[in-house]
């Protein structure tokens, strides 16, 4: 199937489960003259995230939820029924039903590309396991027009699974954002997220303590829950600062936006993030953003100017990326109208449906969220 630029997109979007972190950006794909848009859910909302404040609105564009009995055979039907439309297919293997649906439509000629993250590189897997996938997922990406990958982490793992395979397009995950210019905040440094060890809020309670004396009016504010709580609340008391440290609980994800817009500055210091739209979240309401460099978000900063990328695991860093943005945060500030160019859901949707509408050969569409200098041009 090749696609006209002026041809309206028949597009079905395969996702694991319901996200409010994808929703935003289906409903505004919907909203598109020039796409028909039904997405196809694989699994329910899964309630462990519903206690961590996910909340999902799903109105707005054309869903369905495959049957919880005969999930393989029903996605198989599904895919037979749409074989004359365009797939874009959520993970590359992590659903065996998505998986069977790929492959159908792969045999019958039609137009699949995936969408996915890199996998955690700290997790074991056994050797078995890992051959399995990597033999899975090489044979699917080659047989796919190609995959939206999320980070420049995830762009370089597919190359090199594939051996040197280049139908890649840079992605991210995005949602809407009230944009606004950042105004004088209490001096919060604030974290969103699962209170989890791969989210290394330990790294940043030891940052925040080597700094507080210089900045006696400055709090850590914690929003998330999880199981390392009691642990990380006795860590800020042997610290010294647990007067200085809240604990929110888990935030509904409608409230997050507002949330980080009262910080005067977001940390995300993970182990490992696939993405982390959190830091979205904080340049689109001007709040600058300290983020590891194995977090993909930290493709979005430019250095100085939105934010500092530290070295993961490295409490100092991070120590000195704080002092330097809570000393002088006005010469760190992201800029809204710049963003609100780049990340908002009309230039991001423009961009998505431009990788569709390529011609094979041709170079890859220029990526709004991307400065000029990363651009790589790429013919794929």
């Amino acid at each position: 199937m090749k696609l006209d630029p002026l041809d309206s997109i028949p597009l079905t979007v395969w996702m694991n489960m319901p996200s409010p972190y994808q929703a935003d950006f289906f409903r505004e794909l919907a909203r598109r003259q020039d796409v028909d848009l039904r997405v196809v859910f694989g699994r329910a909302l899964d309630p462990m995230r519903t206690t961590l404040g996910w909340s999902v609105n799903n109105d707005g564009f054309n869903w369905t939820m495959l049957p919880e009995r005969r999930r393989i055979l029903h996605a198989i039907h599904w895919a037979w029924r749409n074989r004359d439309r365009v797939h874009v297919v959520n993970a590359v293997w992590a659903l065996p039903e998505f998986v069977a649906a790929a492959s159908v439509l792969m045999l019958l000629g039609a137009p699949v590309y995936f969408h996915g993250e890199v996998s955690d590189p700290r997790e074991a897997r056994s050797f078995a396991r890992l051959l399995v996938r990597n033999n899975l997922g090489r044979v699917l990406l080659r047989g796919s027009r190609g995959i939206f990958a999320i980070s420049r982490m995830a762009e370089r793992f597919y190359a090199d699974l594939a051996g040197g395979w280049k139908r890649i397009f840079p992605f991210a995950y995005f949602k809407h954002h009230e944009f606004s210019g950042m105004k004088n905040r209490p001096r919060d440094v604030a974290f969103v997220g699962q209170l989890v060890t791969r989210k290394a809020v330990d790294v940043l309670l030891t940052a925040f303590a080597s700094v507080a004396n210089e900045f006696p009016d400055a709090r850590l504010v914690l929003m998330g829950s999880g199981p390392e709580d009691d642990t990380l609340r006795t860590q800020a008391q042997r610290l010294g600062v647990s007067n200085r440290v809240k604990f929110t609980g888990a935030v509904s994800s409608s409230e997050i936006d507002a949330r980080i817009a009262e910080a005067r500055v977001l940390v995300l210091p993970s182990r490992f993030d696939g993405w982390g739209l959190v830091v979205n979240e904080a340049l689109a309401a001007g709040v600058p953003v300290v983020v590891t460099d194995m977090c993909g978000a930290a493709d979005l900063i430019q250095e100085e100017q939105d934010g500092i990328v530290v070295p993961v695991e490295d409490p100092a860093a991070l120590a000195t990326a704080l002092r330097r943005i809570l000393a002088r945060d006005e010469e760190v500030r992201p800029d809204c109208g710049q963003w609100r160019a780049r990340i908002g859901l009309p230039a991001v949707v423009d961009y998505f449906l431009d990788c569709l509408r390529r011609s094979p050969g041709a170079p890859l569409p220029r990526v709004p969220w991307k400065s000029m200098e990363t651009q790589n041009g790429a013919v794929v």
